[in-house]
């Protein structure tokens, strides 16, 4: 597997689509202490921090995330 973003980055030059290829296949294929989070872990981080709409979904390169931070009420 080697990672290709000429589709996505059609207007990158070679020289740019080589090194990036080169860097993200070497970060898929030799990270040492690799442990990717699940969308349920990401989503309970999430309420510990008290956020409101929270949206957690598998997104292209792992899981996404987002919420909203609670302001303070006087």
């Amino acid at each position: 597997m080697v990672a290709d973003y000429s589709r996505q980055l059609p207007k990158a030059d070679d020289a740019t689509l080589k090194e990036w290829a080169y860097l993200d296949t070497f970060d898929m294929l030799s990270p040492a202490y690799d442990y990717p989070v699940t969308v349920t872990e990401l989503k309970h981080w999430f309420e510990e921090e008290d956020l409101r709409d929270i949206e957690v979904h598998k997104g292209w390169n792992g899981v996404e995330g987002g919420g909203v931070k609670r302001s303070d009420e006087c």
